[in-house]
């Protein structure tokens, strides 16, 4: 740019009235560190699941994770909870006792607010109180039990009744009434007076000869 337009944009711009400032744009998320975030509230998160008055296997290898210490100060193996606050500039100790500190970001805010290990141990006694309280039985758990054993017998009434309505041979069976299904009780009808069954070899050898 010459001097001559850098003068006149620099008159312009203290001649003319204050600037007005556009509306904030999107937040932009680092990828990486999005990553890192969500492996930090996936822990938490994935560290209060229990089931019958116990964690799950799942919980306590995410408690696991959370409260192992990097060898030190200086080496942090990567994929480790060390690792990941390193990536985020955040305190290994701050994180475990309060959780991951809010965000003024939409993308991030509202899933990952967590409390810490102490919330997590918490969640651990409400859930086996609740499970004496009901005399040794989980109801939560036996109730997504039941519900997956009840979505697997539709998965396999409806593969059953797929299977028995499934005509094996050249001619599928019509979708819908109209011609089609009159010409396909035609056709049954045909292979009835000729003692042929449908889609047998012996009537494709009678329809090409």
């Amino acid at each position: 740019m010459a001097a001559s337009a850098v003068q006149l944009a620099c008159d312009v711009h203290r001649s003319g009235p204050e600037p007005i400032a556009s509306l904030p744009g999107r937040t932009h998320v680092e990828p990486a560190l999005g990553l890192m975030r969500a492996l930090i509230s996936t822990a938490f998160k994935d560290a209060k699941v229990c089931r019958h008055g116990s964690p799950t296997d799942d919980a306590m290898a995410a408690v696991e994770w959370l409260l192992t210490d990097p060898p030190s100060k200086w080496v942090t193996p990567p994929g480790s909870f060390a690792w990941a606050c390193s990536w985020l500039s955040f305190d290994v100790e701050k994180v475990r006792q309060c959780g991951l500190p809010e965000v003024q970001c939409v993308y991030l805010a509202g899933g990952d607010r967590t409390r810490g290990l102490p919330a997590v141990f918490a969640a651990w006694a409400t859930h086996r109180l609740e499970f004496l309280a009901a005399g040794g039985h989980d109801m939560r758990a036996e109730a997504k039990d039941a519900t997956a054993r009840s979505r697997q017998r539709r998965i396999r009434v409806r593969a059953q009744h797929k299977r028995d309505t499934t005509v094996v041979g050249r001619c599928a069976p019509p979708r819908s009434m109209g011609a089609l299904t009159r010409g396909y009780l035609g056709y049954l009808d045909w292979c009835s007076y000729l003692q042929v069954a449908p889609g047998s070899e012996l009537l494709w050898h009678c329809l090409t000869r």
